[in-house]
């Protein structure tokens, strides 16, 4: 078990990054087509907000607001909670 190993940690590209940011690759070949570097295309990713999240977030909160029906959870969804 005292074996040495050897890892190699794979850096992720900007289209990786952009993907994970719910953006499409079309998105990321588009800014790098115009001339954005590397490095500028890693900070947009990185400056944006994950649009899969806030899409979710507003939906449940419209819900919770206008639908009689919607039932929220606590944190562990375990138990419903009442407002």
């Amino acid at each position: 078990m005292d074996e040495e190993r050897e890892y190699r940690i794979r850096k992720l590209t900007p289209r990786e990054c952009f993907r994970l940011m719910g953006l499409t690759s079309e998105d990321c070949d588009k800014a790098s087509s115009v001339g954005v570097s590397n490095s500028q295309l890693y900070r947009q990713a990185g400056n944006g907000i994950v649009t899969n999240c806030v899409e979710l977030l507003f939906e449940h909160l419209y819900k919770a607001q206008y639908d009689s029906d919607y039932t929220t959870y606590d944190e562990n969804f375990t138990r419903a909670v009442t407002a």
